[in-house]
Formats: structure tokens, sequence, C-alpha cells
């Protein structure tokens, strides 16, 4: 006899009247119902949610599912790290950015990166936000959408290869509930940098240097990934802080080997001031796209660098 059986006859004998007998039944039947019903609506677990992850800001961001709708509202990095993770079917949104990854290019675009729509994003209706921060970040908080920041507190800069991989491990927490894919990941990169850092023999003066018709050259200096990766590479960075420096400091300093992004190698070379520096008159001034040092892509960097400073 089977368990709903035994439940009805139980029913039967306890209850002795026709009319108590259909009473019976339909209270267990009801309860029955109910308590099938009830276990339908019991959500489903899945490994690694919900989720708990402290952001750049510091903000605590719960993630209770895995993501199905992500809006990119940051720079390309977000974009870049996504599609490396193995998750870019699901942005249905991103800033528009041509340093974003070519199949990413026609998804429906939020506006420019750090100034997005409010309005087309919420439209979307994402499960997560990657890297949008300020008074958009909160409007988008007050309608329930989570938004997570990467980088350094309390501005979410991202200034070590170190901050880097966390940027990479928090975000794959975000969208598979563990770091399995992130590791593998970081580790390929890690693994390309330590082969090229191997050729490294000797030592020279290098600056990353971005030059302007209407301001004064702009140089990086630490902490910071370029200042890093010019260590490994046999560089000695010239300027131990970022900021904007005057034409004749750059000429004092006067760099071997000078980095710049491609757009701005023209303007350098145009410039009557910089003839004098050693860098423009032996030819090393280096083409590197600013957003490439800050990248998933950082091991092809990394190489130019090598390249450049090694002079191979």
């Amino acid at each position: 006899m089977n368990p709903f059986t035994m439940a009805v006859t139980g029913v039967f004998k306890i209850l002795e009247s026709k009319k108590m007998k259909w009473i019976g039944i339909l209270c267990l039947l009801l309860f029955l119902g109910c308590n099938e019903q009830s276990q339908k609506q019991l959500p489903v677990s899945v490994e690694g949610y919900p989720l708990q992850i402290t952001d750049a800001h510091k903000q605590v961001i719960e993630i209770t599912a895995p993501p199905q709708k992500i809006v990119v509202a940051g720079t390309a990095l977000y974009a870049q790290i996504v599609d490396d993770l193995q998750a870019s079917k699901k942005i249905v949104g991103l800033t528009q950015s041509k340093n974003v990854p070519a199949k990413l290019q026609k998804i429906t675009s939020v506006g420019q990166p750090l100034r997005p729509n409010l309005e087309k994003i919420i439209s979307l209706q994402p499960d997560v936000v990657f890297g949008v921060s300020n008074d958009i970040r909160h409007k988008l908080q007050q309608v329930g959408i989570p938004v997570f920041i990467a980088g350094e507190p309390p501005y979410g800069v991202i200034n070590s290869l170190l901050s880097l991989h966390k940027a990479i491990r928090d975000m794959d927490r975000i969208l598979h509930g563990n770091t399995k894919q992130s590791e593998h990941l970081i580790q390929e990169m890690q693994a390309k940098i330590d082969s090229y850092e191997e050729k490294v023999t000797k030592k020279v003066s290098v600056a990353v240097v971005y030059f302007s018709t209407q301001s004064t050259p702009y140089v990086v200096g630490k902490p910071s990934i370029e200042s890093e990766l010019l260590e490994k590479a046999g560089g000695q960075n010239v300027f131990d802080k970022s900021g904007s420096i005057s034409v004749e400091d750059l000429i004092k300093k006067n760099p071997q080997i000078i980095f710049t992004d491609p757009s701005q190698i023209e303007v350098a070379k145009q410039n009557p001031n910089m003839q004098k520096l050693q860098a423009v008159v032996n030819g090393r001034l280096v083409a590197i796209k600013a957003s490439s040092w800050v990248s998933t892509n950082l091991a092809q960097t990394f190489a130019k660098v090598v390249a450049a400073v090694q002079g191979k």
C-alpha cells in the first residue's frame, strides 16, 4: 500500500460519519496540494551562490544567483575580463570603446565609459553592472541592481599586477561562483610574463610619457602597472610620481627610451623642444596603446616592452 492510500485509509478510520469523511478527504487533498506547491516554490541552490564580495569602494555586493544579464558600464577592461572568463554572451549592454573585443562591438551601447546612460541601463534589467560609480551607482542600487567596481580602494585604480589579478578573480566569483577560470587565466598570463622576463640582461633609463599640443606632458610613475612592467623588462623609470611635468623636467631627466600612445608619437616628434631628448634623436620613441598597459592581454604588452628595452 503506497503512502497516499495509507493516509486516506487512516482518515476514513478516524472519521465515522459520511459527511465527515468528505470533509476529511477535502482537507487531506488541500494539505497535499499546498505541500506540493510549496516544494515547487523552493529556490534551487546553485554552488557558490549566494555570495558577498567587497569592491574597491568598500561596498559589500550580494549576488544571489549566476548573472544571466550583464552590463559593462566602465572601461574596456571589464569587457575584456568578462570575455576571457567565457561570459561575453551574457553581456546585454556596454559602453562604447574601440578597445573592447571586436566581437562585442555590436552589443547595445549604454553610452560612454564613466558617463553611461542610466535609463538605458535600467531598461536592460541587468543582474549586475560592472564599472560605474558615483550617483549613477547609487541610483542603480536604489532599484536593486548590484554594481561592482574593481581595483584598489578608494577609487578603483588598478596599479599593479596583483590588483589586476584580484579584479579577474573577483569578477570570476561574481560570474561563476568560483575562481577556476580566473586562476587558469592568471597562471597563463604570468607564465608568459616570466618567460619574457628571462630575456632581460641589461638596464636602461625609461619613461612613460603622454604628450599633448594643448598641455604639458603627463608622466606615469609609481605605483603603476606601467612602472612595474618597466622594471621587470630592465627599465629604470626616471619618474617616481605620476602627474603633469614641464618640458624642462623631461629634458633634464632625458630617458633613453620613451613609451607613449601611438597617437602621440608625431606630437612628440614635431615639438621643437623634444628634439633635445635622446629618445627622439635615437629613434627610441616606442608606441604602446595606453589601454594595453592595464589589460588581460598584458603579456603581449610586456613582450613589446622587453623587446624595446633590450633592443631585440
